[in-house]
């Protein structure tokens, strides 16, 4: 196993999830051996069923773990699917924080690779920046412009952050934000946690799209 260029990913769900989650797993095992998962198992079930997956590039985190006191309560004033967001960079943050990763990019549950992903890593690599983020991509028609001014025009679903300085400190301001708020309810200014990006190539440096 190649170590020196591994790729980190950090993904969770809960057993409600598993199928997609496991699709995901063995997609990455199909296509590329450099590879670690960080899962984040949002319940017992999910955690003893990947625990005894077998496969060593495959690391489960239990909730108990995962959870801070910050998290519990901002657990309990959102629905599940808020907590979810609000959650995304906080297991970044936790990988990279815990395992000392020098980096980590969170993928969706729901995601399936076709193909090595390392041309994407490679691509951010190149481009000597600390954060990397990924626009939805729409067919610029009225429709997609009003879903992107009300949720957003960037995606939450394959985001890179490095334990740099300015990496980290990014990672923090987004983290913060998502415990203030991470409704699912757009107002232009908030959705999930993916509505926080729209401005980072303002309000940062070192940001690639």
């Amino acid at each position: 196993m190649d170590y020196k260029n591994m790729m980190i990913f950090c993904t969770l769900f809960d057993s409600g999830y598993l199928d997609k989650g496991l699709a995901l797993l063995q997609s990455l095992q199909e296509v590329t051996k450099d590879f670690r998962l960080y899962v984040v198992a949002f319940d017992e079930a999910c955690y003893n069923i990947l625990f005894h997956y077998g496969d060593e590039r495959l690391h489960v985190i239990p909730l108990s773990d995962f959870e801070t006191p910050e998290l519990l309560l901002a657990k309990s004033n959102r629905t599940p699917q808020e907590y979810c967001w609000t959650c995304s960079c906080h297991a970044i943050k936790y990988v990279l924080e815990m395992y000392n990763e020098r980096f980590c990019t969170y993928i969706d549950a729901d995601m399936y690779f076709y193909y090595d992903p390392k041309i994407l890593i490679d691509e951010i690599e190149s481009s000597g920046c600390d954060v990397s983020i990924i626009e939805h991509g729409f067919i610029p028609n009225r429709e997609n412009m009003r879903y992107v001014n009300s949720s957003g025009k960037y995606c939450i679903e394959f985001n890179t952050f490095y334990a740099t300085e300015n990496g980290m400190r990014i990672l923090n301001w987004w983290c913060d934000r998502c415990l203030e708020c991470c409704t699912v309810r757009a107002d232009g200014v908030h959705f999930g946690d993916q509505k926080y990006l729209d401005d980072w190539l303002e309000r940062f440096e070192n940001v690639y799209v």
